[in-house]
């Protein structure tokens, strides 16, 4: 566990290694360019796909056996579809109450850089590799290292609240957004239950993918007005 875990932080170093040879060095409080952030993200993405992949051969065990790829199939696409329906208003009204109440506080409201790069963004193939890589790739990635792996780890080793809160937690900590922290807290803990309800990494990863989907969809509709939803997660 603690090599996969280094090797995921590896592939986060070597991705912004890379975008430093390829771009140069970033100015300070500079936002990336989307092809920046396109190729530090997918050295992160693919390099933590590579890492899990031998894990579960270093353990001698499947993809479609340490995941649960054959468990409860129909309930893993329908149940993440119904609830991330419901969350969506609550989890925005969640996110606009907190930013109502850092602005009363006299804090600044900044936006996560992904937030900025897709304002931006305004080819066509430039949005199209950024949509892959919020809507597909990143759940996929994330649902393996926080539900997939670092869930069942801290849930084996004795300590299940620490399991739900701490990856919850920590999952809504890397995005960066406080406005967004509370309701990523609630869309992770969202993201647990359904694994439990399931018993099958794909529950998380459909939720995962439709938030994210569903939030690419209306920035780009809304893009020109204030950032909408929770984008991304």
């Amino acid at each position: 566990m603690v090599a996969f875990l280094l090797g995921v932080l590896g592939c986060l170093l070597c991705g912004m290694l890379l975008t430093r040879l390829l771009f140069g060095p970033l100015p300070a409080g500079a936002v990336p360019g989307a092809a920046r952030a396109a190729v530090g993200v997918l050295c992160f993405q693919l390099g933590t796909l590579f890492c899990a992949g031998w894990l579960l051969a270093r353990h001698g065990t499947s993809w479609r056996e340490a995941f649960g790829w054959a468990n409860r199939r129909a309930q893993s696409l329908w149940l993440p579809v119904v609830t991330i329906a419901l969350f969506l208003p609550v989890g925005a009204l969640l996110k606009n109450g907190t930013s109502g109440l850092l602005k009363f506080l006299g804090r600044p409201d900044h936006e996560q850089n992904a937030l900025l790069i897709l304002q931006r963004s305004t080819t066509l193939p430039t949005l199209l590799l950024l949509g892959v890589l919020t809507v597909l790739l990143a759940p996929l990635v994330e649902e393996l290292i926080f539900r997939g792996v670092l869930y069942p780890w801290l849930k084996g080793l004795g300590f299940p609240r620490l399991a739900w809160w701490g990856t919850a937690t920590l999952f809504a900590a890397i995005h960066g957004n406080l406005p967004a922290f509370l309701p990523l807290v609630g869309l992770a803990l969202l993201f647990v239950w359904l694994y439990e309800k399931t018993d099958n990494l794909l529950a998380p990863i459909t939720a995962h993918l439709v938030f994210n989907a569903v939030n690419f969809v209306l920035f780009l509709l809304l893009r020109e007005r204030a950032a909408p939803g929770l984008l991304p997660a």
